[in-house]
Order: C-alpha cells, then sequence, then structure tokens
C-alpha cells in the first residue's frame, strides 16, 4: 500500500516527466532562469521551507509524512517553472542537489523518518533538456529489492539513499556517475551506499556490474558479497561512524574496514563497526577495482617516530623537562 500512495503522490511527475556533488550550482541551464522567474521559485520557497522543517524535525509521524505528501505537488509545480535548473533551492535545507561536470542533469534527494527507526527516501532526476519539464521520479523500493547488491534498477525501483556526492568516469565511450550516499536502514543498522548511475538510450539506470572484488577478500566480509556486482554496500551499526566517500587528493574512493563485535551471528549488521584500518576502490580498466589496507604507515623498527626535544628560549634542549 505504501508504494502505491507514493506513486499516487509523484503521479504529476510521471504525467510531465516521461515524455521520450554537496550541493553545488551548476555551470549552466539551457533554458534561462529570469528576474521574473527567480521571484516565482523564492516564493515557492516560502511554501516548501516550513514543510521541509516538519518532515525534519517534527515528532509525530503522521504529521512528517502528510508534509512529505504536501510537499512532492509542490516541489513539482516548483520545477516547473521556466529555468527552475538553474535554482539551487538552497533554502530548502532537507534536499540534496548534486550536478555532473556538464550540468546534463541533476539528482534531487531527501529522506523522511519513520516509526521504528527506518527510513523513507524520496527523489527525481531532472534533465537539463532546454525543453519541457523531464523529470524522473525516484521510488524508494528498497525493502521489495531481494539482492540489492547484483540488481539492475531503475528510478521506479530504486534503492533509496540520501545521495552527498557524485563524482564521473568513462570506460568505452560510456560515462558513469557513481554516486554516493546515506540509507537509514533500521532502528539498529545504517547502511553507506556506492552506486552507479548511467543513462541507456536516454534513460536513467541504476547499477553497473563495474566492481571487482577478488573472491579471497570478499571471503573476509562478515556478510556475503554477491556478484556481478552492481552496486557496494556496507552495513554498520546504527552509533557508529562510518566514511565512504571519493578522495579527490589520491583519485580513490576510500571506506572503513568492518568488523563485527560478535562471535556469534558475524554478518548481523548491529554487530558491525570501524576497525580502524581502511580499504578502497581505484578506478582502474573501466572498473572500480578494491584495495585492501590503504594508507598504512611503515614505520622503521629501528628508527621508531619520536617526539621533538623541549627547547629553552636559547634554543637549547631543556633537560629538566620530562
Amino acid at each position: 500500500m505504501k508504494y502505491i500512495c507514493l506513486l499516487l503522490v509523484w503521479l504529476p511527475l510521471f504525467a510531465i516527466g516521461q515524455g521520450k556533488g554537496s550541493k553545488k550550482s551548476p555551470t549552466k541551464g539551457k533554458i534561462e532562469l529570469t528576474p521574473e522567474n527567480r521571484a516565482k521559485l523564492l516564493q515557492a520557497e516560502e511554501t516548501l521551507n516550513p514543510l521541509s522543517y516538519i518532515m525534519f524535525g517534527d515528532t509525530n509521524n503522521l504529521n512528517r509524512m502528510k508534509a512529505c505528501y504536501a510537499f512532492i505537488p509542490k516541489f513539482v509545480e516548483a520545477l516547473k517553472v521556466p529555468g527552475s535548473f538553474n535554482y539551487p533551492f538552497d533554502s530548502v535545507p532537507i534536499l540534496s542537489i548534486l550536478y555532473p561536470t556538464d550540468s546534463s542533469f541533476r539528482v534531487i534527494t531527501w529522506q523522511v523518518s519513520l516509526e521504528g527507526g527506518a527510513y523513507r527516501y524520496f527523489g527525481t532526476i531532472q534533465m537539463n533538456n532546454g525543453k519541457d519539464l523531464m523529470l524522473y521520479p525516484l521510488i524508494d523500493r528498497t525493502d521489495s529489492i531481494a539482492s540489492p547488491q547484483d540488481t539492475l534498477l531503475s528510478p521506479s525501483c530504486w534503492y533509496g539513499a540520501f545521495y552527498y556526492n557524485l563524482i564521473e568516469t568513462k570506460a568505452k565511450g560510456k560515462t558513469y556517475y557513481t554516486l554516493f550516499g546515506f540509507d537509514g536502514n533500521d532502528l539498529y543498522s545504517r547502511v553507506k551506499v556506492m552506486d552507479v548511475l548511467h543513462f541507456e538510450e536516454g534513460k536513467p539506470v541504476f547499477g553497473a556490474p563495474i566492481f571487482d572484488i577478488p573472491d579471497t577478500i570478499a571471503e573476509t566480509f562478515p556478510y556475503p558479497v554477491t556478484k556481478p556486482q552492481t552496486r557496494f554496500l556496507v552495513y554498520y551499526k546504527f552509533d557508529a561512524k562510518l566514511t565512504l566517500n571519493y578522495n579527490p587528493d589520491d583519485n580513490i574512493v576510500v571506506f572503513d574496514h568492518i568488523k563485527s563485535t560478535s562471535d556469534f551471528g558475524k554478518d548481523i549488521p548491529v554487530s558491525l563497526i570501524p576497525d580502524g584500518s581502511y580499504d578502497a576502490f581505484e578506478w582502474k580498466d573501466g572498473k572500480w577495482k578494491y584495495i585492501s589496507n590503504v594508507y598504512l604507515l611503515t614505520i622503521d623498527r629501528g628508527n621508531p617516530p619520536l617526539p621533538q626535544p623541549s627547547t629553552n628560549v636559547h634554543g637549547d634542549i631543556n633537560q629538566n623537562k620530562p
């Protein structure tokens, strides 16, 4: 029933959208945002902003969902304003809006917490086609996806997440947009998501078999790793802090290596926490190739690092300071 409700709420999006990162500004939308239309969007934000705060902070689950269902059609109306692709919606804090470097589209996501510690995710892909508004609504079907690690998905059957970064890679003339997201999962565990968006015949597809994890490494994971891997998921305990993001300095994706705190049920997410080491993915030969134990510090046992001796005002070593 909840998916039927979601589809009904998103119906205006389908009617107008299926005709054929951190938040950052686009390079240029194909339709100019005129001062008149900017004023319309500013006015729309005045309506969207209070609803966003209810979705985020109201203690009543029913109020949060009512606000979300009221938010969606109003947001659609705002996106219908010509030039809306150029508008960042900065005063609507629940929105994550990510653009690729060529601003050919943008991905908009947000989340609403549910009773019992779960989350529901919402979003859309807005195309920058210079014509009438084209949107691909993202329908969160996470609960019904039996094997999310090895399944190709679509906007109407989406592994829901709140995206916080987007990077681009290319292979054999195809562009892959790697998305990094957060899934609140349930009361006891969280999931960080590394998904892949690409376009086939102009239509968005989520997931691609471009993750290369050797069997010897996959066997060490505390939970099963299926193949071919179309997205990478890291499960962990609800109160743990876990990193999964692109490091531009080293041109790799870095994430915490996890371990179980229990000898029983090692694959239970509530028992999984970072162990202080890091693994990574490197883009090579058209795939994200797994690297174990990055950022290891090698110390010469015969010459260990020592603190600098304390000196006095004359630069002489202070022999009396412990």
